[in-house]
C-alpha cells in the first residue's frame, strides 16, 4: 500500500523550486536595468567587405521568391487544373430542321449535350420527331428546354412518306425478308442501320420468316413504320425447318418456345417415342398450347434417319 504522502514535495525540494524562481525573476529584473548596446553602432563599427557573387544571386533569388505568393502544399503536388475553353458554336441567323440539324447546330439552338447525342441515335435508328410530343419523348428532353430551344428550331411539315424517302428512292421491287441484307433493309423509308439490324438479329433467331407480319415482333420496331414498309416486303424464301424428332429438343433455342417446355418435350418424347403431328405435341405439354400454332409452320414430323 502506497504511503499517503508519495505525491507530495518534501522540504528541501520547496526550497530548491522557490530559489530557481528567485533567480529567473533577479535576471529578469537586471536585463531590464543593465543598458544594452545599440546594434546600429555595433554594426557600423564592423568594417564593410565586397559582397561576391554567390551572395549576390542568392539575395537576388531571395527577392523573387519573396515577391510571389505563398502557395500552398495541396498546390505544389498537385498541378493546377487548366480548363478548356469549349469549342464556338456556330451562331444561329435563322430556326433549323430538328431532323435535318446537325450537332452543332442542335447544340447552337440550346440543346443540352446529351440530349444532342441521344436525339440523333433517335434519328439514327429510324426515329421521326413531327411535333413538340414526339421531341418531348427524346431521353433527358423537358418542358423547360422545350421553352429554351422553341424558336430556333422547327418541325418538318412533309408527310413521312415523301420526306424521309422520295420517290426514286422508295424501293420499285419487293424485299425478300429472308434474304435482305442491311443495306437493302436500309433503303426501307424508318428503317436505319439500327432497325436493319434487329431486323437480321430476329430473323436468324426465328430461322427466317414466314410471312411479314413477323416483323411487328421485333424488338423496337415502331408500329408506324411497320405499317409504311410492309407493303414493300414479303417472303419468298422459305424458313429453316425444325426437324423435331431429329433434334435435341433440350439444347434448341427459338423465341415461340421456353426452355422448360422444350426439356418437357425432350423428355416426353424419350419416354413415348418421335411426334407425329402437333396433336402429340398438345398432348406432351397441356398447360400451354398457344406456341404451337406460332411454331407449327416450322416444324416438320419426319422420322430420325
Amino acid at each position: 500500500m502506497s504511503s499517503p504522502y508519495a505525491y507530495t514535495l518534501s522540504r528541501r525540494d520547496r526550497l530548491t523550486l522557490v530559489a530557481a524562481f528567485a533567480l529567473l525573476v533577479g535576471w529578469e529584473r537586471i536585463k531590464v536595468l543593465w543598458p544594452q548596446p545599440d546594434p546600429a553602432a555595433w554594426m557600423a563599427d564592423l568594417p564593410l567587405q565586397p559582397a561576391t557573387d554567390e551572395a549576390k544571386t542568392r539575395l537576388a533569388t531571395d527577392s523573387i521568391s519573396a515577391s510571389r505568393p505563398a502557395r500552398s502544399a495541396s498546390s505544389r503536388r498537385y498541378p493546377a487544373y487548366v480548363k478548356k475553353e469549349a469549342p464556338s458554336l456556330p451562331a444561329l441567323t435563322h430556326p433549323v430542321d430538328i431532323m435535318d440539324a446537325d450537332e452543332s447546330q442542335l447544340a447552337a439552338a440550346g440543346f443540352p449535350r446529351h440530349v444532342v447525342r441521344n436525339l440523333l441515335r433517335y434519328r439514327e435508328a429510324g426515329g421521326q420527331i413531327r411535333d413538340e410530343a414526339a421531341l418531348l419523348r427524346i431521353y433527358g428532353m423537358d418542358s423547360v428546354i422545350l421553352d429554351q430551344v422553341a424558336k430556333w428550331i422547327v418541325f418538318p411539315e412533309n408527310p413521312p412518306s415523301t420526306r424521309e424517302k422520295p420517290d426514286h428512292e422508295v424501293p420499285r421491287t419487293l424485299t425478300d425478308l429472308n434474304t435482305a441484307t442491311e443495306t437493302e433493309l436500309d433503303e426501307l423509308p424508318g428503317i436505319g442501320p439500327s432497325f436493319a439490324s434487329r431486323i437480321i438479329r430476329y430473323r436468324k433467331m426465328l430461322g427466317g420468316f414466314h410471312r411479314a407480319e413477323q416483323l411487328r415482333e421485333c424488338y423496337g420496331l415502331p408500329p408506324e413504320t411497320i405499317d409504311r414498309i410492309l407493303p414493300l416486303v414479303e417472303v419468298r424464301s422459305p424458313p429453316a425447318p425444325l426437324r423435331i424428332n431429329q433434334l435435341r429438343l433440350d439444347t434448341l433455342y427459338h423465341p415461340y418456345v421456353s426452355r422448360k417446355i422444350l426439356r418437357v418435350l425432350e423428355a416426353y418424347k424419350t419416354q413415348h417415342g418421335n411426334f407425329e403431328n402437333a396433336q402429340a405435341l398438345r398432348d406432351a405439354y397441356p398447360p400451354d398450347t398457344t406456341w404451337i400454332d406460332k411454331l407449327l409452320p416450322y416444324l416438320v414430323f419426319d422420322a430420325p434417319e
